[in-house]
């Protein structure tokens, strides 16, 4: 579960510090760079949106 939920920090931590490198090495801009890290966020949410109410209602146990 711990796992699951650093996921997303974990992935902008290691991201943002390498968007200038990555830039250099393939022959881009930042700006264009940085829409894939808007496309990360975005699935991020989603997920969220997706998968917690679906957690709620089959991983919770009947009482």
């Amino acid at each position: 579960m711990g796992t699951v939920s650093a996921t997303g920090p974990l992935s902008m931590d290691m991201y943002l510090p390498a968007l200038p490198e990555m830039a250099k090495s393939l022959s881009t801009q930042t700006s264009v760079l940085q829409l894939s890290l808007s496309a990360c966020l975005i699935g991020l949410a989603l997920g969220q949106l997706v998968v917690g109410p679906l957690s709620d209602r089959y991983g919770r146990k009947n009482h």
